[in-house]
């Protein structure tokens, strides 16, 4: 395991250092090993991808974990999105050819393995955030159907404007920033609109332990006829 790990790093010390083309002969060097030691650690390829994506995992939860796992309860929704939004940012603006890589290889696609990679751990952090809204949604006893849907529909806008933003805006001008601000105002924005379709409403200002921060608004009913 000790053996494995030391490639893995090694290996994304490689993408960053050659880019998302980089081989099994530059994750060897960068390992100071042979290929075939490289494959007695690592079935396949694939494997090896696999273990990038778990690594990068981690990366993504000890990053949430000063964020989402310890936030304050006078912290406003908002400004405890942007936080979360924001530890996120820097960790891939850290790493940008290994999140690139992982977009092009697929390994930020939802697989449900449980193997706590990439997209797992995005996922969990995503739903740990969206418990606190479905749980008020439950005591209004209004439909917390439409919040599975807002998550998927947050991670796959983020993940898009991150890529963006890695391959081509950043080389642009786009600052880190107005990655954040853009990350964040997107994502409230299917907040909202999320919590509009059932009937709610939701002042950002306020925080989770506020229970007016969610509200009943009118009656939609009649527009959807």
């Amino acid at each position: 395991m000790e053996a494995r790990a030391r490639i893995v790093d090694a290996a994304i010390r490689a993408i960053e250092r050659h880019g998302v083309a980089a081989s099994m002969e530059d994750i060897a060097t960068e390992a100071n090993a042979s290929k075939p030691k490289l494959y007695r650690h690592f079935k396949d390829r694939a494997d090896l991808h696999g273990a990038i994506a778990h690594k990068f995992g981690s990366l993504i939860w000890a990053s949430a974990e000063r964020t989402v796992l310890q936030a304050k309860t006078s912290t406003p929704i908002i400004v405890f999105l942007r936080e979360a939004i924001e530890e996120y940012v820097v960790l891939v603006d850290k790493y940008p050819s290994v999140f690139t890589f992982l977009i092009q290889n697929q390994l930020f696609q939802f697989s449900g393995s449980g193997r706590g990679g990439a997209a797992e751990e995005l996922r969990t952090i995503s739903m740990i955030i969206a418990e606190q809204f479905e749980r008020r949604l439950e005591d209004l006893k209004m439909d917390t159907s439409t919040v599975q849907l807002a998550v998927s529909s947050i991670l796959g806008s983020g993940l898009s404007a991150t890529g963006w933003w890695l391959e081509q805006g950043r080389e642009e001008g786009v600052a880190r920033a107005i990655i954040v601000d853009h990350l964040v105002e997107t994502t409230w924005a299917i907040i909202a609109g999320s919590a509009e379709l059932v009937g709610v409403s939701i002042d950002r200002r306020r925080v989770f332990e506020d229970p007016d921060f969610m509200i009943r608004c009118v009656d939609l009913s009649d527009y959807r006829r």
